[in-house]
Order: structure tokens, then sequence, then C-alpha cells
């Protein structure tokens, strides 16, 4: 990995892992980044970050190994790869392409009404992926996951929410390892339907640097007892790296919506990869 020269990363030895949460992947070397603590600390939370560079034979950035290596759902951050398989099958052909919700499920103001895979991403409508994976079967799915090794590879046996409800688990790193799939081009979907996926990406620009990133919050038995998500890619003049995080979000009466954002620039600021 091809850190810029002001960096304070603390490389230490290559360790060897098992990421996948399925038990059967390959050994992954990681470098540890225990400088990235103090962000965390800065937040008063826990967390974990992976930083894989794009194309490098170096193994990726991980502050938090144990934590790195802990099947979570991927609740919203599953989106991406939803909306890559329901464009490949077929059942939405476009991300304009609009379901009308059958009120199944809580009320949401901003729900209810018609909705795409583009205004979906961006209204966060869940429905839409509970309607549309429904309406597609968990078949294709299963086969789609199984091609991109996505996670523990489990969609069956849960609710219609299997990316929601711990029947399906990804890692940190297998996060980080997907996000590079599809940013490099290396995956099995229509380059169209890739392209059409990504435009349903937040952004964040700074700098000399662009993040394209996905949100997602696990479910807690309480609200303050979640666990958030932010995956994505950062662009730079030095190159491309995949970016995975997820921190405990200890909410009181007030959500912070900017806590996963806030805590993911500062990780790469401190990393070295944007700001000065």
């Amino acid at each position: 990995m091809r850190y810029p020269p002001a960096t304070a990363v603390v490389l230490a030895a290559l360790m060897t892992i098992v990421s996948g949460c399925g038990g059967d992947a390959a050994p992954l070397p990681y470098q540890l980044a225990p400088n990235l603590e103090q962000v965390f600390e800065s937040e008063g939370v826990d967390g974990t970050v992976v930083i894989q560079e794009f194309g490098s034979d170096e193994p990726p950035l991980v502050y938090n190994v144990d934590r790195s290596r802990l099947g979570l759902p991927p609740a919203e951050t599953f989106r991406p790869l939803a909306t890559l398989i329901l464009l490949e099958h077929g059942t939405m052909h476009s991300l304009d392409e609009e379901r009308a919700w059958d009120h199944t499920g809580p009320y949401v103001q901003d729900w209810d009404r018609a909705h795409s895979l583009r205004t979906g991403a961006s209204a966060d409508a869940e429905w839409l992926y509970v309607q549309t994976v429904a309406e597609t079967g968990l078949s294709p799915f299963e086969v789609w996951i199984n091609r991109v090794e996505y996670g523990n590879r489990n969609v069956r046996g849960g609710s219609g929410s299997f990316w929601m409800d711990g029947t399906l688990l990804t890692t940190t790193l297998q996060q980080a390892t997907f996000m590079e799939v599809v940013f490099s081009e290396r995956h099995p979907f229509e380059h169209y339907a890739a392209l059409d996926t990504k435009d349903t990406f937040l952004a964040e620009f700074g700098d000399g640097w662009t993040m394209r990133y996905v949100l997602g919050l696990v479910p807690g038995p309480r609200t303050a007892d979640k666990i958030g998500w932010l995956v994505g890619v950062v662009d730079s003049d030095d190159g491309s790296w995949a970016v995975a995080m997820n921190t405990d979000l200890h909410w009181d009466q007030t959500i912070d919506p900017d806590k996963r954002l806030r805590l993911t620039t500062a990780l790469l600021d401190e990393a070295g990869i944007i700001g000065g």
C-alpha cells in the first residue's frame, strides 16, 4: 500500500487472520494501525476500520483486528449488491423503474409513495428492497452472493430481510474486499448495471479526493444499541482505496447522522489517505 509521506500510520509486523465468517476463507495478511484508536476515542466509541489500496500487493491496513473479523448483518450496506442482482436478474430494468409500496411494515412518511432504486436509496425506503427481493426469490440472490463470495453467503432461514436479521453476515474485511471488487470492475455483473449501482452511492468531496459510500445501521435490542456501518471507496490523485468502518452508536435522545462520516474521514486523514 503506497501511503503518502506525511502519514502517521504505524505499521506493525504482518500477521495472518482468517477473514471469512463462513470459516473456509483463505488466510489474509494485514497491517496494524494502532494510532487510529485515538480517532475512535475522540468520539467516545469503539470501532474498527479496514483500508485497502486498489491493485496493491500490500495487505490492508486494519485497526481493531478482532472486531474486523466479527460477522455482522450488512444492513443497508447490502443495497449495492441487491441493486446489482435486481438489475442483472431483470426484476428492475433500470434505476428509475418504480414500485408502489404495499404498506407492509412500519409507516414512514417519505416511504409512502412510488419509489425507484435511485429514489429508494436516497429516501432509505427499506420496503422497496424487501418487496423486490421477494419478487425475485431467494435462489437468484443465493447464486450471485455465492459468485461474489459475499459474507457467510447465507440467505435462508430468517425473515424476508435476510440482510438485517442476522441470516446474512459479513465482516469489515469482507466489506472492503467487496468494495474493491465492484469499483475495480473485477465482478461478474454486467458493466452498465455496475455503473448504475455506483450512482446510488452517497458522495463526499475534499481537497483532491472523493469518497463514494453507503451507510448502514445494524439493529439492536434498543435504539441505543445499534452498530453503524460506512463502506465505500476513496479516489485521489495518489490512488484508490476501499474503506470499511463500523462503530458502536450509543445514542441517547439525539441521533447523530454524521458520526459515521465524521469518523471515517478522520480515520482516512490520520492514515494519510486524505488531507494535507
